[in-house]
């Protein structure tokens, strides 16, 4: 239901709050609404929307010391909501982005050196080359260590990415277990087949085998972790 208001009563209460402004003049509730609209996504405007509305049923608009009233609680309110917001966005992102980013190179040197026999620098300068091009495995461990913060740098900017998108899609927080995998399998096409073909990485042969285990990888050390970190921040609706 829009506001929980049926369509026979809608008139009538949004009179009554002053939200029809052709009858009841300029007031004061326009303002913070086009703030909302700009600044806050569709399900967290509504949620905000929906409890001035009922708050203040039956209160008749005015452009005296009441109508400040009201514009001083109501603004109130939503500096309080959108600094809930961005506190929300920046912990989900600082968190899913940390355990992403942990469980990912955890993962890569698991599988590639202890199956594969791919020594952690290899793994480390191979991201790292992204930007330095194969000279990169000629740079020794600084070079390594600038690989594992651009490692933590693709992390984040994933987590923030899915917060993001959270705001305006919000199956994605109420079923974790799908979008999660699906979000990882998308990163993982993205990153190989949009940022490492325009990266300086040398590009290397297809593998049927890789790209399974690169996207088993992804599922369960990205995208789960993601959405299940953004899910504690942005609880179901």
């Amino acid at each position: 239901m829009s506001l929980d208001i049926d369509a026979n009563h809608s008139a009538s209460q949004y009179r009554n709050c002053g939200l029809l402004h052709r009858q009841a003049g300029p007031y004061v509730f326009r303002g913070p609404i086009t703030i909302l609209a700009a600044k806050l996504g569709p399900r967290d405007f509504v949620g905000v929307h929906r409890s001035a509305v009922v708050m203040h049923i039956g209160q008749r608009p005015s452009r005296d010391g009441h109508g400040r009233k009201f514009e001083d609680k109501f603004m109130s309110e939503t500096a309080t909501t959108l600094a809930v917001h961005k506190h929300s966005a920046l912990g989900a992102t600082l968190r899913g982005g940390t355990l992403c980013g942990l469980l990912d190179i955890t993962a890569a040197f698991v599988v590639y050196s202890g199956f594969f026999g791919v020594h952690p620098v290899l793994i480390l300068q191979g991201i790292a080359s992204g930007i330095l091009g194969s000279s990169a495995f000629n740079g020794g461990y600084p070079v390594a260590l600038l690989g594992l913060l651009l490692h933590f740098f693709i992390a984040f900017a994933a987590t923030s990415v899915y917060v993001q998108l959270n705001r305006w899609v919000s199956p994605l927080v109420q079923y974790v277990y799908i979008s999660g995998p699906l979000y990882g399998v998308a990163v993982y096409f993205f990153m190989g087949y949009v940022v490492i073909p325009l990266s300086a990485h040398e590009k290397g042969t297809f593998s049927l085998k890789g790209m399974i285990i690169g996207v088993v990888i992804h599922i369960f050390c990205v995208g789960l972790p993601i959405a299940i970190t953004t899910r504690k921040y942005y609880p179901k609706a």
